[in-house]
């Protein structure tokens, strides 16, 4: 009250004295806009002079209508200045108070609870209670029962005031997973060992259920390791993200289904021992087991065993401590690399047959070899017909592998049948014309046992035969040289006349008084 009637008679005041002239400048008011901040009243004090002053320096007295506090919002408020002089000046402005507070949200202590049986959470429910300073539009209050996952759920509740502040607070929805999994294991399993090793890759298929996911199953002997041979118990576990477990187990049985592995050598081949219709052979098979460290290995016929000439096969069969069994078969070729021995007879010298060329020569040649059915043969062999003079006769011996040795001797065949020389009968034959002789052909020859002998004529056939009577001596010679010999002659007669050569006829004058005249003349004659 008393603040008000001073402010009438301030007003009062300015208002007279506005009239009376006055030596003194009045007072300045400057008033600005303000905002401020509501306090926890939902008001707030505020000034809003923005340097109001006395022009002459002295004090000023500063009036705010209404005073305040100012209510939230925007409040339109006059500033009065009045000078010691008393002296006044006024002016307005806006004071708008802003709710910058928010509101207390007040959360309730952490909640722990279960799963519900079958659930992965929980159905939940809560109180949250919030003040302002002001008023809340969005109180919450009791919230009805929601599901939680298992886990830690922070939950932030938000209010909000009427000017659009917030205020939270926070609490955790704990819901723990307290139900086991369940695991599920194969049947047993039954396999036979893989190739090279003493056990088997084995894979299974495990599964699990559970109220939540995140399921981890963990075996002592996972799926695709190796198993050895023989039993193994497998375990699984199954592991939930809250480490609740649960566990099964099953067999898993390795057969060795797997055969030995044998090494025979490769195909032998091995020469005779000398003086031997065979070999004696030694050979190593080995075998190797997946499983069985030393298997049992028989091998028919023993290394060391006495083979014959030709092909072996050797048969080898590898046993392991499982029962399986391999057989690996090898061929022994033995060779007989050994000559046969041939024995050949001394040379041989021996006459033609009669009448023959040659002769028939017969002679015995000998074989022995390390084995049976060595043959022998003669080229040219025993009973054949020998030419005369020297043939090299070559004795074979050949046995059943086609080794083959030879000798060598000598078959000599003499030619001791001489030739017969044939001569013709006597030959008589006329001169050749104006010739005192004859050319006379004839014909001579040689028959023997063998082809090739000759018969010369001396003087030979084509010879000029004079007048009279020649003998001619025909001789046989063969190609042993042996001789034969026959004489024929050859006659050749004188039938040609002479011829007389007359002179030309003669003329010749008489001398007068004479009765004749000695004529000379020639007369001559020729004759073959």
């Amino acid at each position: 009250m008393r603040q008000m009637l001073r402010i009438l008679f301030v007003l009062w005041t300015a208002t007279c004295l506005s009239s009376v002239a006055w030596a003194a400048d009045p007072p300045v008011a400057m008033c600005n806009n303000v905002t401020v901040e509501a306090d926890a009243n939902c008001s707030a004090m505020a000034s809003i002079d923005d340097g109001s002053y006395d022009p002459g320096g002295g004090i000023l007295t500063l009036i705010q209508v209404p005073a305040g506090p100012y209510p939230l919002g925007e409040t339109v408020v006059k500033l009065i200045v009045v000078a010691e002089s008393g002296l006044a000046d006024t002016c307005e402005a806006t004071v708008t108070v802003v709710d910058m507070t928010p509101p207390t949200v007040i959360c309730p202590a952490d909640i722990v609870v279960d799963n519900e049986p079958g659930q992965c959470g929980a159905y939940v429910s809560y109180d949250i209670t919030a003040t302002d300073n002001c008023s809340i539009v969005s109180p919450l209050g009791k919230q009805g029962a929601s599901f939680y996952s298992v886990g830690v759920t922070i939950i932030t509740p938000v209010v909000t005031d009427a000017s659009g502040n917030e205020g939270t607070c926070s609490f955790k929805v704990i819901v723990k997973d307290t139900e086991r999994p369940t695991i599920n294991c194969p049947a047993d399993i039954v396999q036979g060992t893989d190739p090279d090793i003493c056990g088997a890759l084995v894979n299974y298929v495990m599964s699990s259920s559970d109220n939540c996911p995140g399921v981890t199953i963990s075996s002592d002997h996972p799926s695709g390791s190796i198993f050895p041979m023989g039993v193994t118990m497998v375990w699984l576990k199954a592991k939930d993200a809250s480490g609740n477990q649960d566990s099964c187990s099953f067999t898993v049985t390795i057969n060795d289904t797997q055969k030995p592995i044998i090494a025979c050598p490769a195909d032998m081949d091995v020469d005779n021992d000398a003086g031997m219709c065979g070999a004696t052979v030694n050979y190593d098979v080995t075998a190797t087991d997946d499983c069985d460290p030393n298997p049992n290995v028989v091998v028919t016929p023993l290394s060391g065993s006495f083979l014959p000439i030709g092909v072996s096969d050797v048969v080898a069969i590898a046993t392991d401590a499982s029962g399986n069994t391999e057989t690996c078969v090898f061929k022994v070729t033995v060779h007989d690399v050994e000559k046969p021995a041939v024995t050949c007879p001394a040379d041989v010298m021996q006459d033609n047959d009669p009448d023959q060329c040659g002769a028939i020569v017969t002679f015995t040649v000998d074989a022995t070899d390390n084995c049976a059915g060595v043959m022998a043969a003669a080229n040219p062999p025993s009973g054949a017909f020998f030419p005369i003079g020297i043939t090299t006769v070559t004795a074979i011996a050949t046995d059943l592998a086609g080794n083959e040795e030879s000798c060598q001797f000598t078959v000599t065949i003499n030619d001791i049948q001489k030739p017969t020389a044939i001569c013709p009968g006597p030959i008589e034959q006329n001169n050749d014309p104006a010739q005192c002789s004859a050319v006379v052909n004839f014909d001579v020859s040689a028959t023997d046992n063998c082809s090739g002998s000759s018969a010369i004529a001396d003087p030979p056939s084509g010879s000029s035969f004079p007048i009279g009577t020649t003998s001619v001596v025909v001789v046989a010679t063969d190609i042993a040289g042996l001789e034969d010999t026959c004489f024929f002659d050859v006659t050749v007669n004188d039938t040609e006349k002479p011829a007389v050569i007359c002179p030309a006829n003669i003329a010749e004058t008489v001398a007068q008084g004479d009765t004749g005249k000695v004529v000379n003349f020639d007369v001559s004659a020729t004759d073959n």
